[in-house]
């Protein structure tokens, strides 16, 4: 652009040729027209970067990592799903001019939620297909409706959660329960793309006795064991009923009440002691003060 004025400064013929002369020879326009135009380049790239550093202007797609990446730190540390919600939270970052705010309680709850567990099942497939073999473990529990559930387990040692099996143990039946868990093991196959289940653990109950022996008839696994805590609870639930153990069980337990309540008597009879004796000193002084003024 510069260049151009100098080229119609010097062929226009409504300006002065002295005029004219005087720029070309001292160069004084054209120079502060350069020095000026380059000063104002600088400036505005200045400007761009510190605008860009300042605040930076994320994607959607890099919005959207934001917000995952920031769900997935709320759910592994159990935080509170409002917590960032608080009106104190919201002033820190609006402090820091960001141009993302932490997603709200009902985001972390829904859809964020779902792409969390989706995250983490990749995270146990990548992990199960890279081991050579994994034992399926099902353990009880209770779910927040007082519905029955089992959790089963997959372990790599380490232990990974796969999914919840339907199955009330104190109801259903012996073939109903191993055709459920050889559901999931063929399920658990079909998305690992391989067979890698090759033991099952359970707890010791009757019923599940009956399911590890299935399961090894049928070859869907290659050996199944009971839980050492649950074979070792059924077993003292046993030997009580030995009737030489039940007496010194029963002596036992008898003389550790006598104890027990021996020594809620003594700290009964000491607190009152020491209290009575805290009544008497107070009698005492209170004599001393009334035969200090007789006198």
């Amino acid at each position: 652009m510069v260049k151009h004025m100098q080229r119609h400064i010097i062929n226009c013929e409504k300006i002065s040729r002295g005029w004219g002369r005087m720029l070309l020879e001292d160069n004084v326009l054209v120079e502060d027209l350069e020095r000026q135009s380059e000063g104002a380049q600088a400036l505005r790239s200045m400007a761009q970067q510190l605008q860009a550093k300042v605040y930076p202007h994320y994607s959607k797609d890099e919005r959207d990592a934001l917000d995952r990446s920031f769900a997935r730190a709320m759910h592994e540390r159990g935080a509170e799903f409002g917590m960032f919600d608080h009106t104190a939270w919201k002033n820190f970052f609006d402090l820091l001019h960001l141009p993302w705010s932490p997603p709200s309680s009902s985001e972390l709850s829904t859809t964020l939620l779902s792409s969390c567990y989706n995250d983490v099942m990749l995270d146990v497939a990548r992990a199960l297909r890279e081991s050579p073999a994994v034992t399926l473990g099902v353990d009880g529990a209770t779910n927040v409706l007082s519905r029955s559930l089992s959790n089963v387990i997959a372990h790599d040692p380490r232990p990974w959660f796969v999914e919840y099996l339907r199955a009330d143990l104190k109801k259903e039946s012996e073939p109903e329960v191993t055709k459920k868990v050889e559901i999931s093991i063929t399920r658990m196959h079909t998305y690992l793309d391989r067979p890698v289940v090759f033991a099952f653990v359970s707890d010791s109950c009757n019923l599940m006795r009956a399911v590890h022996k299935s399961l090894q008839d049928n070859n869907s696994v290659a050996f199944a064991y009971g839980c050492g805590a649950h074979a070792l609870n059924n077993f003292c639930e046993g030997i009580v009923k030995n009737p030489g153990v039940k007496a010194f069980v029963r002596n036992a337990v008898y003389l550790s009440k006598i104890v027990k309540n021996t020594g809620l008597l003594n700290k009964t009879i000491s607190t009152s002691c020491k209290s009575q004796e805290t009544d008497d000193r107070g009698c005492d002084r209170c004599d001393e003060r009334k035969g200090g003024a007789q006198h």
